[in-house]
């Protein structure tokens, strides 16, 4: 986040479709493309429909927001494809696993076993389930449920179909007056499908990895949804045109929704109203789909149907890479205060340019083989493919940890380098704060009933049923470390990052001490190579040592932390999909961040003991090193 004091004009830009409104300074450039009419007139070529345009690179430039124009065109890329053809369910939350299938006791004093599916093909079923979900499931403390109108009874015959398909759970049914309930039972899918999709009508979301996959899968999640949802058809036969509407009550879910769309080739329009009948206000997001985006959908799914209509020409448009978005209105607006980032209102997130200058400086200063660590070459791919596309992430842990220090460093080198960005990683520091979670909630939730305080050791002997085999003892035993695993890899992402665990007074003091001797092992190593003109052999040497030392002396080797791209953490992960979808919740993190700054207790890596007030991690001659952004007197 970038703040600065600023007095004068921000150039206010509506485009077409999206539904919102983007503030700029005058400099700040898009990426966009001038729009010309056809002829000649004065020496100028122009063109006068949207369809005579020629889509070519070179016309694509960025340009300051005070240059643009109304009709020219802004362009937003389009989600790369990330193909998945299957997942396991382990890599998103905890679950025993015994011979690769979840296992678990039918009831805490049973000897009888549940056995399900972990790896989970992602196929047109799949994508089917999950977009009824969005459209009509929710998530309770043990079962996901669907409510389908009384009208609906083959969504119902068809989702019982795909739930013991593909998680081998048997839904039951209940009937009412006006409708249908189904509900699906195991003690796992709540917190997957939350995790993915949320759970209320406001807080529903599509994740990052589903939005990946290709259109030709996306168009199945589309139209479960578009079924659930009720999509609603509005013929204007003397404008002759049809817009299908999709409507919904969740802000994150709208634009991830207009993503989607994007990537099959629709253009959709988005509204926002308030929504009547409710005590406190709340907001509805239409999305609008016009006759000949309907039609392009209708073909996507294999049906050669027209609707009648003569199509309304669109104000925007979909190639490949980018969808052109036709600017509708431009006017300036005097602003005098404090400038903290700049609000594009396609999503609650506080994300601003902070993250372009933090991927910039890897793309810079990032050794290769950092950025390949714990990825393997795809044989099946032929020679001459880039490596960006040829390599494979196959180590997620090594990839994730040496990529998270070297998270560290590049922020180091920025405040270096621009004095400047110090602010901007504060900022960036609180925001990560607000989104991680609670550690030492975790900890009391997961782990405290088997850590004795005398021993500093974890025991879960108590919960394995007696006469359990060799391999159930084996799998709790797993299942433990990875959540103690778990723990400490997020323990030491926060410590390394912002310089605190976030519920530390929760956790253990040998929890404390350890990360805290952790961190401060990879903080002195990093200090020689945080320089512009650091050895690229040293730089790597260090960090891959530091990986390996990071992952035995927390034992993190039970935890596969979900990272799949190239050069991705679970640092800039934070960034990239908001975990928390209020945006007065994501204040509320970062006030915490702020208010915790002053009054916050570390652990001495010399004599053990906690203190606080004065920063520094470790007692030694000069005094301690701050947190990122605050100076030793607690001051940012």
């Amino acid at each position: 986040v970038k703040v600065f004091y600023y007095e004068g004009d921000l150039i206010k830009i509506r485009p077409t479709s999206t539904g919102h409104f983007i503030l700029a300074t005058p400099n700040h450039p898009f990426l966009a493309v001038k729009r010309v009419k056809a002829g000649s007139r004065g020496g100028t070529k122009t063109i006068s429909r949207l369809k005579q345009i020629t889509i070519q690179k070179q016309s694509m430039e960025w340009i300051p927001a005070e240059e643009l124009s109304v009709s020219d065109y802004l362009l937003t890329p389009i989600i790369n494809d990330v193909d998945v053809e299957a997942i396991n369910i382990s890599d998103f939350i905890d679950v025993p696993i015994v011979n690769d299938e979840i296992c678990y006791p039918q009831s805490p004093f049973s000897k009888k076993r549940i056995t399900r599916p972990n790896r989970i093909p992602i196929n047109r079923s799949f994508l089917t389930f999950c977009g009824f979900y969005v459209a009509e499931g929710h998530a309770e403390k043990r079962s996901i449920v669907f409510t389908f109108g009384k009208h609906e009874e083959r969504y119902v015959e068809e989702i019982l179909k795909i739930g013991k398909e593909i998680f081998g759970v048997t839904g039951r049914i209940y009937q009412y007056s006006k409708k249908i309930v189904v509900y699906f039972n195991a003690w796992y899918l709540p917190k997957l499908f939350k995790l993915w999709f949320g759970s209320s009508a406001t807080t529903k979301k599509i994740p990052l990895w589903i939005k990946k996959l290709p259109a030709g899968k996306l168009v199945y999640f589309l139209e479960a949804y578009m079924r659930g949802d009720g999509c609603k058809i509005t013929i204007h036969r003397r404008r002759r045109y049809t817009v299908s509407q999709i409507s919904t009550a969740s802000k994150t879910l709208a634009f991830d929704i207009f993503q989607i769309m994007l990537k099959i080739g629709i253009v959709p329009s988005i509204s926002v109203e308030k929504q009547a009948g409710f005590k406190k206000e709340s907001l509805i997001y239409r999305l609008g789909i016009s006759s000949n985006g309907l039609e392009r959908f209708m073909r996507s799914l294999g049906v050669n149907e027209s609707t009648g209509i003569v199509q309304r020409r669109s104000q925007s448009f979909v190639n490949q890479r980018y969808a052109w978005l036709r600017i509708r209105s431009i006017e300036r607006v005097h602003f005098k205060g404090y400038v903290y980032n700049l609000e594009v209102e396609e999503s609650s997130s506080f994300v601003t340019e902070l993250i372009a200058v933090h991927n910039s400086m890897h793309a810079r200063y990032t050794p290769a083989e950092v950025f390949y660590y714990g990825a393997k070459p795809d044989p099946n791919l032929t020679e001459g493919v880039p490596d960006i596309v040829k390599y494979r992430v196959e180590d997620p842990l090594r990839h994730d940890v040496i990529n998270i220090i070297e998270d560290r460093r590049i922020e180091d080198m920025g405040v270096e380098m621009w004095p400047g960005y110090k602010h901007e990683r504060l900022f960036s520091n609180a925001y990560f704060w607000s989104q991680r979670m609670d550690v030492g909630e975790f900890f009391e939730r997961y782990l405290s009933h088997f850590y004795d305080d005398k021993t500093g050791k974890y025991d879960i002997s108590s919960m394995i049923p007696p006469g359990s085999n060799s391999k159930v003892r084996r799998a709790y035993r797993e299942y433990l470390n990875r959540r103690i695993a778990r723990m400490r890899h997020e323990a030491f992402l926060q410590r390394l990052i912002t310089g605190k665990i976030k519920g530390a007074d929760k956790l253990p003091l040998k929890e404390r001490q350890l990360i805290e001797n952790v961190a401060a092992e990879v903080e002195d190593a990093l200090k020689p190579i945080e320089k512009e003109n650091a050895s690229k052999a040293k730089v790597v040497e260090t960090l891959v040592n530091l990986t390996e030392k990071v992952i035995k002396k927390l034992k993190l080797k039970y935890y596969k932390p979900p990272i799949r791209r190239l050069g991705d953490s679970s640092w800039n992960q934070t960034f990239e999909e908001p975990m928390e979808t209020d945006p007065k919740e994501v204040k509320a993190g970062i006030d915490d961040y702020f208010d915790e700054i002053i009054e916050v207790e570390y652990i001495c890596t010399k004599c053990g003991r906690p203190y606080s007030r004065r920063y520094g991690h470790r007692i030694k001659p000069g005094g301690g090193a701050p947190p990122p952004g605050v100076n030793v007197r607690g001051r940012t």
